[in-house]
C-alpha cells in the first residue's frame, strides 16, 4: 500500500515538474516572438523587461534537467545527457542575447533565429521529459510533444505578428479651418 502510494507520489511529482517546465517553456517561446516582433527604429524603453527571461531560462533548465537525465538513461550515460542539456541551454541563452543585440542595433530578428530558440532548442528536453512522464493515454510521447511544440510555434507566431499590424492613426490635429470664416 505504501509502495504504491510512493510510486503514485513520484509520478505525480514528475508530472507536476514537467508541467511547470512546459509552461515556462511556452512563456519563453512567446518572449521569443515578442523579441522577433519588435520593429526597427521604434521605442526600446521596454527592453529592460527582457532581463527576467534569463531567470526563466534557468528555471526551465533546472526543472527539465532531472527528467532529461532519467529519460536519456537508456541511451547514454547521465553525464553526457546532462552536458548536452547544458549546451542546449547555453545556446538558447546566447541566441536570445544575439536577438536582443539585433534589436538594439535597429535590425529585425530573423525568423530562423526566433524559431530556433522558441521551438527547436527546447524540443529534445521536452521530448525526454514527456517520455519520463509517459502519460498513460499515449504509448509514445510523439503526440503530446508535437502538440506542445505546436503550441510553442503558435505562441511565437502570435507575438511576432505584432510587427505587421498597421501603425495607429495619428492624433487629430487642432488646426483651425480659416476657409470657413473661423477667427
Amino acid at each position: 500500500m505504501i509502495a504504491s502510494f510512493l510510486t503514485w507520489l513520484g509520478d505525480a511529482t514528475m508530472l507536476a515538474v514537467f508541467g511547470v517546465a512546459a509552461l515556462l517553456s511556452l512563456m519563453i517561446a512567446t518572449w521569443w516572438g515578442e523579441l522577433a516582433g519588435i520593429r526597427p527604429h521604434r521605442d526600446k524603453s521596454g527592453l529592460g523587461g527582457f532581463a527576467a527571461i534569463y531567470l526563466f531560462f534557468a528555471m526551465r533548465w533546472l526543472l527539465l534537467a532531472p527528467l532529461v537525465v532519467v529519460g536519456a538513461s537508456p541511451f547514454v550515460a547521465w553525464p553526457w545527457s546532462l552536458l548536452a542539456h547544458a549546451l542546449l541551454g547555453v545556446a538558447s541563452v546566447q541566441l536570445f542575447g544575439r536577438g536582443l543585440a539585433l534589436v538594439l542595433q535597429d535590425r529585425f530578428v530573423p525568423l530562423w533565429l526566433g524559431l530556433l530558440g522558441a521551438v527547436v532548442l527546447p524540443a529534445p528536453a521536452l521530448w525526454l521529459g514527456a517520455d519520463v512522464v509517459h502519460l498513460p493515454c499515449f504509448d509514445a510521447p510523439l503526440v503530446p510533444v508535437a502538440g506542445l511544440l505546436l503550441l510553442h510555434a503558435w505562441g511565437f507566431w502570435h507575438r511576432r505578428r505584432e510587427r505587421f499590424r498597421p501603425d495607429p492613426a495619428p492624433a487629430p490635429s487642432e488646426v483651425v479651418d480659416t476657409d470657413r470664416g473661423g477667427r
